[in-house]
């Protein structure tokens, strides 16, 4: 069976949450990524890029720099740029990209799924870059891009969804590349249940996207459990964030190589 938990999601208010978004850090060029740290104060990428601005530049892998990430996290948590639900939540999240709609749910999954092949993978990880994501969820003490995990269909989950997006969401804005984000709050324990005792009855969920994160957060989950023999499994560090689409949600695009030369 499959986990679902909700959880209590550190996010942005309503009026500040198109400003604090943010695509991932790699995804802009050098002059995007200083262009938008120097005009927007609110953007997430302060906290993920914490040396802007410095004339010496860390490196961003020592203990160091990721004790920068987790100050200014810690900054804009103090400064209510970021506000914790009040009470633990699942989340509906709906995207429109290039004339495609992704609807999923976000949540947190559990590494007891991953050791036991509940959450099934399709690519081996790097034992090196395990370890760095290690130390960055270790030391910063939040996940801030959910790992991508698909579900088989089920109608029961869907009509929640679909119950749930009848409602004004929580979030309705839209990104200069063209995106419309949604988000909808689900904090009713009953509403949650079901979503929960439906996951339970899948023999299997897959990891899409984020292969590396998951084992992090495995590794580093193993790791506290090492230090706590008397664990429960209902620690924090027993459960990382998701969002979990149904499997037709998604769309598989070409991903095409051209061979130019066999080494003559």
């Amino acid at each position: 069976m499959a986990i679902i938990r909700p959880f209590r999601a550190l996010r942005p208010s309503r009026d500040k949450v198109h400003l604090v978004a943010s695509r991932a850090f790699d995804t802009y060029s050098t002059s995007e990524l200083n262009g938008k740290l120097a005009a927007n104060p609110y953007s997430f990428l302060h906290i993920i890029k914490p040396d802007f601005g410095d004339e010496f530049k860390g490196d961003n892998h020592s203990v160091e720099y990721l004790k920068k990430i987790k100050s200014n996290f810690e900054n804009f948590i103090s400064e209510e740029y970021l506000i914790q639900e009040k009470t633990p939540a699942l989340y509906v999240y709906e995207q429109f990209k290039d004339n495609q709609t992704y609807i999923g749910i976000i949540g947190c999954a559990s590494i007891q799924d991953y050791f036991d092949s509940v959450i099934k993978i399709h690519e081996q990880t790097i034992t090196d870059k395990e370890e760095k994501f290690k130390d960055y969820l270790e030391i910063c003490d939040f996940n801030a891009e959910p790992v991508c995990i698909a579900y088989p269909d089920n109608e029961a989950i869907n009509k929640l969804i679909s119950d749930t997006m009848l409602l004004n969401p929580e979030y309705d804005f839209s990104t200069r590349d063209r995106e419309r984000h949604k988000l909808w709050c689900i904090t009713e324990t009953e509403k949650i249940n079901v979503i929960a005792q439906e996951f339970e009855k899948l023999n299997a969920v897959y990891i899409a996207d984020g292969h590396h994160r998951t084992a992090s957060s495995a590794l580093l989950g193993k790791a506290f459990r090492e230090q706590n023999k008397n664990f429960t499994g209902e620690e924090s560090y027993n459960f990382f964030m998701c969002i979990f689409f149904a499997e037709k949600q998604l769309h598989i695009f070409d991903f095409n190589r051209a061979v130019r030369d066999l080494n003559g």
